[in-house]
């Protein structure tokens, strides 16, 4: 089903797929060191 120009497409794609994965972990970990940071803040009144 998948044609040559859609197997191309997908191979030089790979690199930005790969570069979004990383900038997505690193939001992740942000996320949480600002969702536990946050946390404690609530429970400590």
């Amino acid at each position: 089903m998948f044609s040559k120009n859609s197997v191309q497409y997908y191979k030089q794609d790979t690199d930005s797929i790969e570069k979004i994965s990383m900038l997505i972990e690193v939001w992740e970990i942000i996320y949480l060191m600002t969702g536990s940071k946050s946390k404690t803040f609530q429970r400590k009144p």
